[in-house]
């Protein structure tokens, strides 16, 4: 599952940089870069400080971590993989 890839998309489409995520949850803006890059592993806090910050239960970050990695083979999938791709674009910088 890609979690560290919803984490980068939740953040951005809040319109938050790394830096203003890492103050609002106490955390060095060197330690969220790289568990959004994949470097470092996801733990349960994170989740919480996230789903804190961002106002969002946690089942919706995996939510959308399983969207970017839906098969397109179904209808559903497709429409999953969209919106994750609709999230992933209007977080882009």
């Amino acid at each position: 599952m890609m979690l560290h890839n919803a984490l980068r998309n939740v953040r951005k489409f809040h319109g938050m940089s790394v830096n203003d995520a890492a103050a609002a949850m106490g955390m060095s803006a060197s330690h969220i870069s790289e568990i959004e890059r994949g470097k470092k592993r996801v733990h349960h806090d994170v989740l919480e400080a996230y789903s804190k910050t961002f106002d969002m239960p946690i089942s919706s970050i995996y939510l959308i971590a399983e969207s970017a990695e839906a098969s397109t083979n179904s209808a559903a999938g497709a429409v999953r993989r969209k919106i994750a791709n609709i999230i992933d674009w209007i977080g882009t910088d």
